[in-house]
């Protein structure tokens, strides 16, 4: 009866209704005056309330703006069920989890290190000699801001003081060599906390008070709300028998006293926004009197902004740029940063469009067992970009014929399984004509997609090919990208799957999902991008999305273009990368017909 009453809430779940806009939030404005179309926003209702319905969260806020306007803000459903029912509003205070890590420290280490107290490449025994032991005396601010430290856990001996705890975190070892690999952990920025309160002389809760959030007029954004914004948080578990409802859910941070580098932070989705107007200023934010606040200078911003190569993508410094996380909006630029929440939070912002979006949700309310949301902050992201009006730069052709474009260049090479070890085929047809195969790769779209992965895991190379030499790897749907690893010192990217004439709709859009994935592998990795120049074998018709998902899974839409037009993997290439500003050189290769010489098709 109780999951009955429950099923009943969530679809019938209403929209957060009108209330009073804080002057302390940004100037709220029409989508058309800042750039957006506002009917591109109509979906956004459409994904969230979906979400909602299926029982993920109860309910979630979603703010959108460019600069320092805000241009779309609602909420929906509710806040809590139990104990009792309360509605969504607009400043329903979330818990952050995880999104703590860049609304709070990389945003206060931005600060300090503007200040000369912080440099990213400082020992972290320089501030914590204590911290030195078992092989982390070689870690440096900087492994700690990327996540490259290879620290250990200690998430399963989280009771105890926080005196314990400190030891504790000190005297772990570590898992990974220092600097080896990326590998996403609390303890990271839980330490970056700790370098804050060093060298500021307060706790992280009243050192970003007092210096990020009262000037910036952020009045609902701290570490262990009051009694007053408390009754406004969005609930979450129950430990025991009683409800979380702005008590920090994280264990870790929970025995630390609600106060931490990596969790703990709460704050409500217009709050959120003012910081992304923050970051998007590059430090400086113009409030709506005209005054402005400056916490860091511009100088700081692209230090902590700047494409940081680790082996799963590419990280900002504490910020999430392209590093495999689910939340991230697939047609964002390579400037984008943001972050996500365990609790069912996602901030990201991308200052080549002068965007920001902000989806809080709370899904761990309330048995805590439902998936996390990230899919539906990316979809909304999408939804935003695909607003934002402006004009597709594509990007300039340039044509060449096999062997002469790639003669003598080492090269990471996509092509139909058939092609790889067969004498004659494409890979060893390449290397007799001077081209240096660095890697292989093929499209595999029969593994399924896992549901509860965070950041891209870096897969291991399958086999070695017999007529290259080269490792052989699989592009799934679990990674359907080149990642830094299997680079292998090539310097272009070339793509030459084939698509046979009675290929599915979804066989299709997995191939075009492949090539535009690979793509920004290109941009990332800073390489040029070869296409097999060959015309678009399907019969050219509209396919129409089968629900919201559909809708907006990565390069969808660029898939259902080319199949009503007719265009070719290389005219697809133009234009992602044109549309998504990745800056890659784009040969469209000729005499790479695999399938004229081997019979291979899709």
């Amino acid at each position: 009866m109780k999951k009955l009453l429950l099923t009943i809430c969530l679809l019938l779940a209403p929209a957060a209704g009108a209330e009073e806009y804080s002057p302390h939030w940004l100037e709220r404005v029409e989508p058309n005056s800042v750039g957006m179309d506002a009917a591109g926003l109509k979906d956004i209702d459409a994904v969230v309330e979906q979400t909602i319905a299926i029982g993920h969260t109860p309910g979630a806020v979603v703010a959108i703006g460019r600069g320092n306007k805000l241009c779309f803000l609602k909420g929906y459903g509710y806040r809590q069920f139990y104990p009792e029912q309360e509605k969504i509003t607009l400043d329903t205070l979330f818990d952050l989890a995880s999104v703590t890590k860049v609304a709070c420290t990389a945003t206060a280490l931005a600060v300090v290190v503007d200040q000369g107290k912080v440099s990213p490449d400082d020992p972290v025994v320089h501030y914590f000699p204590e911290f030195g032991v078992n092989g982390k005396d070689r870690i440096t601010i900087w492994h700690c801001m990327t996540h490259t430290s290879g620290i250990m856990d200690y998430y399963n001996q989280t009771r105890g003081t926080k005196e314990e705890l400190w030891k504790l975190l000190c005297g772990l070892g570590l898992r990974y060599p220092v600097g080896e690999r990326f590998d996403y952990m609390d303890n990271n920025t839980l330490m970056l906390g700790h370098i804050v309160e060093k060298v500021s002389g307060q706790d992280l809760r009243t050192f970003t008070i007092e210096n990020l959030y009262r000037p910036l007029g952020m009045l609902d954004t701290m570490h262990n709300p009051d009694a007053q914004r408390r009754k406004r948080a969005a609930a979450t578990e129950t430990r025991g028998d009683v409800w979380f409802k702005g008590v920090v859910n994280d264990y870790r941070s929970y025995h630390l006293g609600g106060v931490a580098g990596h969790c703990g932070l709460f704050s409500t989705a217009p709050d959120l926004a003012i910081l992304s107007a923050l970051w998007l200023g590059k430090g400086t934010l113009v409030q709506r009197d005209g005054k402005k606040v400056t916490l860091f200078s511009e100088a700081t911003f692209e230090k902590m902004v700047a494409p940081q190569t680790v082996s799963a993508g590419l990280r900002g410094l504490v910020w999430d740029k392209r590093s495999g996380s689910k939340n991230r909006p697939w047609n964002m630029t390579p400037r984008a940063i943001g972050h996500g929440g365990w609790t069912g939070t996602s901030v990201w912002i991308d200052p080549s469009l002068d965007l920001f979006v902000v989806v809080l949700g709370n899904r761990r309310h309330p048995f805590g067992k439902t998936p996390n949301i990230y899919p539906t902050a990316a979809r909304v992201g999408v939804i935003a970009v695909n607003a934002v009006r402006r004009e597709s730069s594509g990007s300039p052709k340039s044509a060449a014929r096999l062997p002469a474009a790639l003669k003598g260049t080492r090269v990471v090479l996509i092509v139909d399984e058939a092609e790889i070890g067969r004498p004659g085929g494409l890979p060893a047809r390449l290397k007799n004509d001077g081209v240096e195969i660095a890697a292989l790769f093929y499209p595999d779209e029969s593994k399924a997609e896992s549901e509860g992965m965070t950041y891209q895991v870096v897969p291991k190379a399958l086999k070695t090919d017999d007529q290259t030499g080269a490792p052989v790897y699989a592009l799934t749907r679990d990674c359907p990208r080149v990642l830094p690893p299997a680079v292998h010192g090539a310097a272009a990217i070339v793509f030459a799957p084939t698509v046979s004439k009675d290929a599915s709709d979804e066989s299709f859009w997995f191939l075009t999902n492949v090539l535009g994935e690979t793509l920004q592998s290109a941009s990332d990795n800073g390489l040029k991008y070869g296409v097999a120049d060959r015309p678009n074998p399907l019969e050219r018709r509209r396919v129409e999305p089968l629900d919201l998902i559909d809708k907006y899974k990565p390069f969808a839409s660029y898939a259902r273009v080319a199949r009503e037009q007719g265009l070719s993997f290389g005219e697809i290439a133009r234009r992602i990368n044109g549309d998504q500003m990745l800056g890659v050189d784009i040969l469209e290769c000729r005499g790479m017909d695999a399938a004229a010489s081997s019979g291979a098709s899709r």
